[in-house]
């Protein structure tokens, strides 16, 4: 004898639904807090970057956005959000940067080097400017600022068209005094390309110096 199982399918329908509603409230939580209120939630950094960023060969609490958020906690309490992937370059920043400004924030960090060991190349300079204008555009006047890992360490050593993109999206250049790796290996990773822990830390305390003015001036 065959037995039959009668599924009835309005009810069926309605737990299916139920779980999809559940589902969406869940991944829509950090756009929402776009909306929260200044005083009722810490000021926010969002760190876009890749390797340096994510602190490659370390652990994700020795990369400089999280000693970043150390020592900005020491002033106000703040949220540092470490939005790097590994082996990214600006282009694909630029493409997937809509979700990341879906968020609340109140300043945004880029870091991302150059795929030469010079002069940007101009598709970089043009997907540094997709970059800043979807920024902009979601964020007129959050403070935004930018540095590289590559060669070219100061705003003065860039071609004029990248200074031009800086001064015309607002974007505040940070500049990147690590010594190179023959002159301070100890600031290195064994592979000459990502940072060892003192590397990150000398980074985080050069853009400590650079954005702790903004959470210095918060009210208390």
């Amino acid at each position: 004898m065959h037995r039959y199982v009668v599924v009835r399918l309005p009810k069926l329908f309605f737990f299916l639904c139920l779980l999809t509603m559940v589902a969406c409230t869940q991944q829509t939580d950090d756009p929402q807090d776009k909306n929260e209120t200044s005083s009722s939630r810490p000021w926010k950094l969002i760190c876009l970057g890749s390797d340096w960023t994510i602190g490659a060969g370390l652990e994700p609490e020795q990369a400089y956005p999280a000693l970043l958020k150390m020592k900005l906690s020491a002033l106000q309490p703040v949220k540092v959000v470490n939005a790097g992937i590994k082996g990214e370059l600006v282009g694909s920043a630029a493409d997937r940067v809509d979700w990341i400004l879906q968020q609340r924030l109140d300043a945004l960090l880029i870091h991302y080097g150059s795929t030469s060991s010079g002069a940007f190349p101009a598709k970089e300079l043009e997907d540094w400017k997709r970059l800043f204008s979807k920024i902009r555009l979601a964020y007129p006047e959050v403070p935004v600022f930018a540095t590289s890992n590559n060669a070219l360490k100061n705003k003065d050593e860039y071609p004029e068209a990248l200074g031009l993109l800086l001064e015309q999206y607002d974007v505040r250049w940070i500049n990147n005094n690590i010594p190179d790796q023959v002159t301070a290996p100890q600031y290195w990773h064994d592979n000459r390309e990502w940072l060892s822990r003192e590397g990150q830390e000398k980074i985080a305390e050069q853009l400590f110096s650079m954005i702790s003015p903004l959470v210095k001036a918060l009210p208390k």
